[in-house]
């Protein structure tokens, strides 16, 4: 969803509608899946290509880096 310009991606509890923001920044979320409470998505900005994102409760990595290795070949 996008709120007063940033974007975010939110989650919602089925059995009592508690909404939890997931992700949120300067950027748009593509493709999301859920799987076990681990959610994976792609994240992409204006200076950033599509990159894939795991977050487990407060715990956020970023598991790929195709933006470094288009940095790397521009030098």
């Amino acid at each position: 969803m996008s709120d007063g310009g940033r974007n975010e991606l939110r989650s919602i509890k089925p059995e009592d509608g508690e909404v939890a923001t997931v992700a949120s920044g300067n950027f748009c979320v593509e493709e999301f899946s859920v799987r076990g409470g681990v959610i994976a998505y792609t994240r992409t900005g204006i200076a950033e290509p599509a990159e894939v994102y795991v977050k487990k409760g407060t715990k956020e990595a970023k598991i790929t880096r195709l933006s470094e290795a288009l940095s790397r070949r521009r030098r």
